[in-house]
């Protein structure tokens, strides 16, 4: 068989029963996202390659699909959903407009394989609100996200939130070497306690910087934060302290809504794209190898396309989040169709169209026998059977 009959590595054909479900995710999420004020855009699949250049923090460009049109300018397949609705709403919407909320969907192109199953497609929902640099409004997209996990019915899910700029913030404090804090940086993030105990002993650091460094590889509740805000007052450093003291506020505003319960902070995390800037998370559900959506505070992007809006947003990974229904077996609504069949086809048609003004999804297919349309409807989602005939029509 030729090779041209399967679908290119990293993409998939999606068929029936899963293309419901994420017809089912999708309007969930845009359920959610309503309720909360975000309204639908688009932005086109092929944009600029300059949209997403590499001094916008955006995905690496050996990541991406290029090519060149026919007038020579240099396009890519969307690899990033950020940056394109950076641009389209600094082109359309000025300050008298903020806040602007938006939702949209679509499907990213990427060639890291360091996504699940090597996948080249990523298909996501999110949500984008530009405003006024406020922990309200960070607060906000958080619940969205929250109520929008809720909305699907996923069970032991968890939102976990840090800063941008914490561990960086911390290697200043800390006065660590500009050559070593990649090191610094991956160690704490990946909560190597045991490399970092053997730092802490070599820089002869003080018991509150030891404290500190214990800190960011904990993750917890308000307190946590609360300990590290002290903690950075004492050593003096007040970006670290700024740092602390805004997820003390969205954790105020978190607790306000009523959802702290679904939010971990985890200090030491840091973000994938360099163009966050602040509050950044990730969601985890049971059932789902990854996460199953990111997202964050990025001002510093909308500024680069000439911009004086700041953002916050995040995008869900829809095949993450039906890996993850599957897995907790969550009945998801699907149309329920009506087979219509008999002998004489014009009865069928008759029958069919009858059935259809009043309302309901039919297929139509004259010919078959009982035993026939009874196999048929049990693979294509019928409810129910018409069969028609000279003495009527029965319905099974």
């Amino acid at each position: 068989m030729s090779d041209q009959l399967y679908t290119p590595y990293g993409f998939r054909d999606i068929l029936f029963d899963e293309a419901a479900a994420l017809g089912w995710i999708q309007e969930k999420l845009r359920s959610v996202f309503a309720r909360f004020g975000y309204r639908h855009v688009e932005t086109p699949l092929v944009e600029y390659l300059d949209v997403f250049s590499a001094e916008r923090g955006s995905v690496a460009p050996r990541d991406m699909y290029k090519f060149i049109d026919r007038e020579g300018d240099l396009l890519v397949l969307r690899p990033d959903m950020t940056p394109a609705l950076a641009r389209m709403v600094s082109l359309y919407f000025r300050e008298a407009d903020l806040p602007i909320r938006v939702t949209s969907s679509g499907s990213t192109f990427r060639y890291n394989s360091r996504y699940s199953a090597k996948q080249r497609q990523l298909r996501q929902t999110g949500i984008e609100l530009y405003g006024h640099a406020s922990s309200f409004e960070d607060a906000e997209v958080l619940c969205a996200a929250v109520h929008s996990l809720k909305a699907l019915n996923l069970s032991d899910h968890r939102i976990t939130i840090g800063h941008a700029r914490l561990v960086s913030d911390l290697m200043q404090a800390l006065k660590v070497p500009a050559d070593q804090q990649d090191e610094w940086s991956r160690e704490i993030e990946s909560k190597n306690v045991f490399s970092l105990e053997q730092k802490d002993m070599q820089c002869a650091f003080t018991e509150d910087q030891a404290k500190m460094l214990s800190l960011v590889t904990e993750a917890g509740d308000r307190s946590l934060l609360t300990e590290g805000y002290d903690l950075a007052k004492r050593l003096q450093a007040e970006e670290l302290a700024k740092d602390f003291g805004w997820l003390l506020e969205v954790d105020y505003y978190l607790q306000a809504y009523q959802v702290q319960e679904d939010v971990l902070f985890d200090p030491g995390m840091k973000p994938e794209l360099t163009y966050y800037t602040g509050v950044i998370f990730k969601g985890y559900v049971l059932g789902a190898a990854e996460p199953v959506l990111d997202g964050g505070r990025y001002d510093a992007l909308l500024y680069q396309v000439g911009s004086s809006f700041d953002a916050v947003g995040f995008g869900f990974y829809e095949d993450r989040l039906l890996e993850a229904v599957k897995a907790q077996k969550i009945v998801t609504e699907q149309e329920a169709f009506t087979l219509v069949t008999g002998a004489d086809p014009g009865q069928v048609i008759r029958t069919a169209d009858c059935l259809r003004e009043k309302g309901e999804l039919v297929m139509a297919i004259p010919g078959l026998d009982q035993q026939q349309a009874e196999h048929y409807a049990a693979t294509h989602q019928c409810a129910r059977i018409v069969m028609t005939g000279q003495e009527g029509q029965v319905e099974a």
